[in-house]
């Protein structure tokens, strides 16, 4: 049943922010609520629910910048809002106030930043492939070519898969052991020969650490696991679905 009743997750960021859930919206069916970017759902639906969600972050919908998410380690610094989807990348920086950036995930991470101190923001989308090749890091050099201070930012990690739902091969864990041999402790391995859990979240925590932000919280909730609450991409898959819901990440800056 289709419902007004929009619902957000909040981290330790000192500014309007929010990890939405899949409650609210009036996508029906197994896309159910609050679903702000499948492909697989209608324009009109995609585009009342990303409306809804501005409306909960006390902003509008054109005020809202979102990407066609690629998972890359593109970062785009916009100044004024664009049209949904109109740059391509995974993650978007900006200190315009009159803006919300945000990203779409159905079990990549999502990383919001904030530098209160040069009022400065940022919204990451970092799937496996991202976050290995350094949209993190991107994200942290953007905001401080306005003027940032990496010291300063602080950043919250939004629902996404956790290790326990996160089925790789051993293709995961070669791709990442190349890169760096540490990587090899975010893998778990299984009763599968060549089967292992990888801890994604765990890994781009240790990303974030390394590039030495100021704070690092986590929503800590698995979107796999919780069907009524968070779209899942792998869930979808197991079951067996045709497409799967994408919920918004999404911050702006509070006016003083």
């Amino acid at each position: 049943m289709a419902s007004n009743n929009v619902e957000f997750l909040t981290g330790a960021l000192s500014t309007t922010h929010g990890f939405f859930t899949r409650n609210g919206g009036v996508t029906e069916g197994h896309l159910g609520g609050l679903n702000c970017g499948s492909s697989f759902d209608v324009v009109e639906n995609i585009r009342e629910n990303q409306k809804r969600a501005m409306e909960a972050l006390g902003s509008s919908f054109g005020a809202l910048t979102i990407l066609k998410q690629i998972h890359s380690n593109i970062v785009h610094v916009v100044e004024d809002a664009v049209l949904p989807r109109s740059l391509e990348g995974d993650a978007l920086v900006t200190k315009n106030p009159d803006m919300v950036i945000g990203v779409l995930t159905a079990d990549c991470v999502p990383i919001l930043f904030h530098d209160a101190q040069a009022n400065i923001i940022g919204a990451a989308h970092a799937g496996w492939k991202g976050a290995l090749y350094g949209v993190v890091e991107n994200t942290i050099a953007a905001m401080e070519k306005l003027g940032a201070n990496r010291k300063h930012i602080d950043t919250c990690i939004g629902a996404c898969i956790r290790q326990a739902s996160y089925e790789v091969g051993t293709e995961y864990v070669e791709r990442f052991i190349t890169e760096d041999a540490s990587s090899k402790s975010f893998f778990m391995p299984t009763s599968k020969h060549t089967h292992f859990m990888f801890d994604l979240p765990g890994y781009v925590k240790t990303r974030l650490l390394k590039a030495g932000v100021g704070n690092i919280a986590d929503i800590e909730i698995d979107t796999c696991s919780n069907p009524h609450q968070f779209f899942s991409c792998r869930r979808a898959f197991l079951q067996g679905e045709t497409g799967f819901g994408n919920g918004l990440s999404a911050i702006r800056l509070a006016r003083p």
